[in-house]
């Protein structure tokens, strides 16, 4: 689960890089609820992050696999 967190975060870096208005909308259902649950959470505690805004996270029945 953590790799994907990983390879998300990754993506997310190369598509916004250093820009200063990076608005994020989060949505995951199932076992990609959990997985949107912890991309958030990586992504607030970082100081990379500190100019992102998470503008919306949808989270539809989030289960442990």
């Amino acid at each position: 689960m953590n790799s994907k967190i990983e390879e998300g975060e990754k993506e997310f870096q190369v598509l916004h890089g250093e820009k200063t208005d990076n608005c994020l909308d989060v949505i995951g259902f199932s076992r990609g609820g959990v997985l949107a649950m912890k991309f958030v959470n990586k992504i607030k505690q970082n100081p990379l992050y500190k100019t992102v805004r998470i503008r919306f996270v949808g989270l539809f029945d989030p289960v442990r696999g």
